[in-house]
C-alpha cells in the first residue's frame, strides 16, 4: 500500500473523502475521483475531435435517465419483484429445455420468487428499508432508487443464507478465517483504498509478492471491519458485491473491446460506532462497439431511430466513440451490526454512448424501468398475469 501524505497527493491517489449518503441531486453525476476512477473521457480519440463544442446542458441531459411521471415505494418494489419473479421462471425455463445445468442452489434461489409467501415476505423486508431510508432516498431518480433497492434485497438475501442450512442456502458463498474466498482471489485484480491507504497489486514493486501483498491488505482490512462484520464486508468488496450492483443497473448493452476499471473503498463510518462504509466503482471505457439487448430495449434492438447506421451494423455490433463512450456504476453501503445490517446509501450509474459528436438517446441504450416480458417456449401459452402497479405484464407457460 502506499499512503497518501499531502492534499495533492490525495487528490493524486484518489483519495478525495466520501461524504456517506451524500445527496448528489436528481442527475446521474459521476462521483468518481473519489477511489482513483476518472470521470472523464479520454482525449485520445480519433473520431470525435470535432465534437467539442457541445452544449454543456446536452452533455448533461444525456446522463439523466427518463423516469415515469409517478414512482411510488410500491411501483418501485413492483418493478424489483416482477424482474426477479421474471428471471427465476426464465431460468426454471432453461433448466427445463437443457440449456443450463441446475444445483440445489440455484433452485433455491428461484424458489425465493417464484413462491408467492417468499416473495411476500422479501417485499416486506424491503419496504421496511425504503420507508427507513425515504428522506435520503427522496432527492435520487426513480432509476437510482430502483437499483438501490435491488442492490439492498440481493445483499441481504445473501446474509440471510449464512443463518441456512448447507441445503437450504441460495448461494455457494464459501470463506476462510471470516474472510469471503471470492475477496481473496479478487484481491490482486482491483484497486482498494483501505482508510487512507491504497492497495493495487498492479502498481507495486515487482520485486513485492502477493502473499507480502494479500498479507499486509488483510491487516488493513481488519484495522477497520469489526470481526462479525469482516464476511459481509469482504463479500461485497468481490465480484459478488459488483454482480449483485451490475444487477440493478439499467445498462441494456454489452461492449465490445476497451477496458474496465474495478475500485472498492473501506472507511469507518463516522456517524455510526463499529460501522464501515463501502464504495464500489465499475468503470468501461475505451471501447469503440456494442451490442444491444433487444430483449430489454424498448427501441428495436437498439438501433431504429439511430438513422446513420451502416447497413451491416443493423444486426450486429454497433461504433461509438471510442474516447468519448463510459459506462460507470457506482453504490456506497453501510454495514453495522453483528448479524450483518446493512443499508444502501447511495446508486449511481451514467450511461454516456456518443457516435459521431452526438449522444445516443438513452432509450437504446438502457432499459425502462418497466417493460413487457414473454417467457420463450417450444409448449403453448397458459397463462398471463398482468401486474397493475408497474404496468409489467408476464406470459407464463406450462
Amino acid at each position: 500500500g502506499s499512503r497518501a501524505t499531502s492534499e495533492d497527493e490525495e487528490d493524486r491517489a484518489g483519495l478525495l473523502p466520501i461524504e456517506a449518503g451524500a445527496d448528489t441531486g436528481s442527475s446521474c453525476s459521476v462521483r468518481a475521483t473519489t477511489i482513483g476512477l476518472s470521470s472523464q473521457p479520454n482525449d485520445d480519440d480519433d473520431d470525435d475531435d470535432d465534437s467539442e463544442d457541445e452544449d454543456e446542458d446536452d452533455r448533461q441531459a444525456q446522463m439523466e435517465l427518463a423516469r415515469p411521471e409517478v414512482a411510488t415505494d410500491e411501483f418501485l418494489l413492483s418493478a424489483v419483484f416482477n424482474r426477479l419473479r421474471v428471471a427465476a421462471l426464465e431460468e426454471s425455463e432453461a433448466v427445463k429445455n437443457g440449456l443450463l445445468r441446475d444445483s440445489r442452489a440455484r433452485k433455491n434461489r428461484r424458489e425465493t420468487y417464484i413462491n408467492a409467501a417468499s416473495r411476500a415476505k422479501w417485499k416486506t423486508r424491503a419496504m421496511r428499508y425504503l420507508q427507513k431510508h425515504r428522506d435520503r432516498l427522496r432527492h435520487l431518480t426513480p432509476e437510482r432508487r430502483f437499483g438501490a433497492l435491488y442492490l439492498q434485497h440481493l445483499l441481504e438475501l445473501d446474509v440471510a443464507d449464512r443463518s441456512l442450512s448447507e441445503g437450504a442456502r441460495r448461494f455457494e458463498d464459501s470463506y476462510t478465517d471470516s474472510f469471503s474466498d471470492q475477496f481473496l482471489l479478487d484481491a490482486t485484480r482491483a484497486r482498494y483504498v483501505i482508510r487512507d491507504e491504497v492497495f493495487h497489486f498492479a502498481e507495486v514493486a515487482a520485486s513485492t509478492s502477493s502473499e507480502d501483498f494479500m498479507h499486509r491488505m488483510k491487516a488493513a482490512v481488519q484495522e477497520v471491519v469489526p470481526e462479525e462484520l469482516l464476511p459481509y464486508v469482504t463479500l461485497s468488496m468481490s465480484q459478488s458485491g459488483v454482480a449483485a450492483m451490475e444487477r440493478g443497473c439499467l445498462c441494456a448493452i454489452v461492449v465490445s473491446g476497451g477496458a474496465q476499471d474495478v475500485a472498492y473503498n473501506l472507511r469507518p463510518d463516522e456517524e455510526t460506532e463499529g460501522a464501515v462504509l463501502v464504495t464500489m466503482q465499475v468503470h468501461r471505457h475505451g471501447f469503440g462497439q456494442y451490442l444491444p439487448d433487444a430483449n430489454k430495449l424498448v427501441s428495436n434492438g437498439g438501433t431504429a431511430g439511430l438513422g446513420d447506421l451502416d447497413s451491416d451494423e443493423e444486426s450486429g455490433p454497433i461504433n461509438c466513440s471510442r474516447g468519448h463512450s463510459r459506462i460507470f456504476q457506482e453504490a456506497t453501503l453501510r454495514w453495522s451490526g453483528a448479524a450483518g445490517t446493512l443499508e444502501v446509501l447511495d446508486f449511481n450509474e451514467v450511461i454516456d454512448i456518443r457516435r459521431k459528436g452526438r449522444a445516443i438517446p438513452l432509450e437504446f441504450v438502457s432499459e425502462p424501468l418497466t417493460r413487457k416480458i414473454v417467457l420463450q417456449s417450444q409448449q403453448r401459452p397458459s397463462v398471463v398475469e398482468e401486474d397493475s402497479a408497474s404496468t409489467v405484464s408476464f406470459t407464463c407457460w406450462e
